[in-house]
């Protein structure tokens, strides 16, 4: 979501959107005037309404008035995990489901936002497990998830396709593999890109054979993506055995300076190689083994699911009740900020709130 320059979103930006009434919603995008929603809900209403709609895992709204759209209602069988604007007033539809557009489509789909029907030429090469993330990239769409195959091509995790069409495209020909807990699957669960770096994160435990646990930095800058000189050890500590991984969301800077990892885990205190319910930065410029973060911001037990960098904050979203708490588990701590659902943390460690406390290795400070 964009914001103006030099400013914090308001506490309220918008008071109309739609609601949806069961389920979740995983993934929201703008395309021109209009908004796409991906989930897991099958009831919507316009805000101030009591006209309940059906729209199977997508719908569509105004981005001025929040109406939702009549004509787009491509009704995928299953869960949207993300959508991502192709440029073209089309997106990419991401996510479990075998049908869309009342088509035969697994797993990836290309649909037009105008009236929610299926681009043709374009083939997802049905990815053999659930679709996490995408991202594009200099004409090549990156997938990311659950699956072993796509295009009938061996590619577990993570795979790129030729983005106007789906081919498959070999730019990506690395080996991720092992997992963090032990009995789950292989996976890769978000991706994003800046300064000429791609960074992942999921269950995983090696790429090409060298141990990068849950997180890994390619190269993305040449002919081929080639694992950048980068690797962290903060993610390796266990947090709580309910997860598969504890990684949530992953952002880069809009200028690809820094990018910030979310995580979840449960309370496990602060420290050196505490991951648990963070937010860390990391510097894309860093090179070398046992990176660690430039600053860690804790929660105190709470999930932060979602991160996006901007200019001027890095928003975090989950069901934390603090920020700034680094020193208490499920309760408030000493300096820890209030902020359920939503904040803004300042992306450097220069400025520091009123009556917060530095955490041990450096913390975010909330800014609002």
């Amino acid at each position: 979501m964009s914001q103006p320059a030099g400013r914090l979103v308001s506490d309220d930006p918008a008071g109309f959107t739609p609601h949806a009434l069961d389920g979740s919603v995983y993934s929201v995008v703008q395309v021109g005037s209009t908004m796409v929603a991906g989930g897991s809900f099958s009831q919507v209403r316009n805000n101030n309404s009591n006209t309940v709609l059906t729209r199977n895992r997508l719908m569509a709204f105004d981005a001025s008035t929040g109406a939702i759209s009549t004509a787009f209602n491509p009704a995928p069988n299953g869960t949207v995990n993300v959508v991502l604007p192709a440029g073209d007033g089309t997106v990419y539809v991401g996510g479990s489901f075998t049908s869309i557009a009342g088509q035969s489509v697994r797993n990836l789909a290309r649909i037009r936002v105008s009236d929610g029907s299926l681009v043709t030429t374009f083939n997802g090469g049905s990815p053999t497990g659930v679709v996490k993330d995408l991202a594009l990239l200099n004409g090549r769409l990156w997938v990311a998830g659950t699956f072993t195959h796509i295009r009938g091509q061996a590619r577990p995790a993570l795979a790129t396709l030729n983005a106007a069409t789906g081919a498959f495209d070999a730019y990506f020909n690395r080996t991720i593999a092992g997992v963090h807990l032990e009995g789950s699957f292989t996976n890769v669960m978000k991706i994003d890109h800046g300064g000429g770096r791609l960074t992942a994160v999921g269950n995983f435990d090696t790429l090409d054979g060298v141990r990068n646990h849950q997180l890994f930095v390619l190269d993305v800058s040449g002919p081929s993506a080639t694992p950048a000189n980068f690797q962290t050890d903060f993610f390796t500590a266990a947090c709580a055995r309910a997860f598969d991984t504890y990684m949530r969301d992953v952002d880069y800077a809009p200028d690809g300076s820094f990018f910030v990892v979310s995580t979840t885990g449960a309370y496990r205190g602060y420290g050196t190689n505490i991951a648990c319910d963070t937010a860390s930065r990391f510097e894309t410029t860093s090179t070398g083994t046992a990176i660690a973060p430039s600053w860690v911001d804790y929660t105190g037990g709470d999930t932060s699911y979602a991160v996006e960098v901007t200019d001027t904050a890095v928003y975090i979203g989950g069901h934390q009740r603090w920020w700034n708490n680094p020193y208490a588990g499920d309760r408030i701590g000493p300096g820890a900020v209030s902020r359920p659902g939503i904040a803004a943390l300042n992306p450097s460690t220069a400025y520091r709130s009123a009556g917060t406390r530095r955490a041990p290795g450096g913390s975010a400070s909330s800014i609002s």
